[in-house]
């Protein structure tokens, strides 16, 4: 697994995504990092209810990836 720190604005847009937990798996680190940017520019990410919300760490899993 790895962990995502997000930093989102009040209108949802994503403004920062940078791990800071690796998995040990540079491509699987990458590609969360691209699904959360993917998500924010197609208007899918959800704006935080309040801007104290704004930064969130979001963990990913291979097994959750694979639906297992």
């Amino acid at each position: 697994s790895c962990i995502v720190r997000v930093r989102v604005d009040m209108q949802g847009k994503v403004q920062q995504a940078v791990i800071s937990q690796s998995s040990g798996n540079s491509q699987f680190d990458a590609s969360t990092v691209n699904a959360i940017i993917r998500t924010s520019q197609s208007g899918d990410f959800p704006a935080p209810p309040s801007a104290e919300y704004g930064d969130m760490d979001l963990v990913f899993t291979y097994d959750e990836l694979m639906g297992r």
